[in-house]
């Protein structure tokens, strides 16, 4: 089951990583969204990987939509992950697009770009500005 679902992601290098640390799919839907982005990053996941993960969480546990964030209402017709930031895996209050073309919340781009110089999500260097 695992071996599939990371394949249907296109991260099948990564399957081993999560075998060898026995999180298999059952192990993923008993944990939240938020949970689960912060399991993967303990197991040095790249942040893409994270979140393709994270996006498909849904489907591990059968739910029709994303859950929403505690006293965030869901987004009517759309996937609420449309509106999460990758970096806090939250719902955005004050979204940004950076250069590599992906929204973030502004605090939170603001925070990684102190420490790095590529973009979260792709992990390719940005632009200098």
């Amino acid at each position: 089951e695992l071996q599939s679902f990371m394949d249907s992601l296109d991260l099948s290098h990564h399957t081993a990583a999560l075998e060898n640390e026995e999180m298999y799919l059952d192990v993923m839907a008993m944990l939240g969204s938020e949970e689960l982005s912060a399991c993967l990053k303990e197991l040095n996941l790249p942040m893409g990987a994270r979140l393709k993960i994270v996006k498909a969480r849904p489907a591990i546990v059968g739910d029709t939509e994303a859950e929403p964030t505690a006293g965030q209402p869901s987004a009517v017709g759309n996937s609420s992950s449309e509106f999460m930031c990758p970096i806090t895996m939250e719902m955005m209050r004050d979204p940004v697009v950076c250069a590599d073309g992906h929204t973030y919340e502004r605090s939170a781009i603001e925070a990684w770009l102190r420490e790095h110089s590529t973009s979260p999500v792709t992990n390719l260097p940005l632009p200098r500005q």
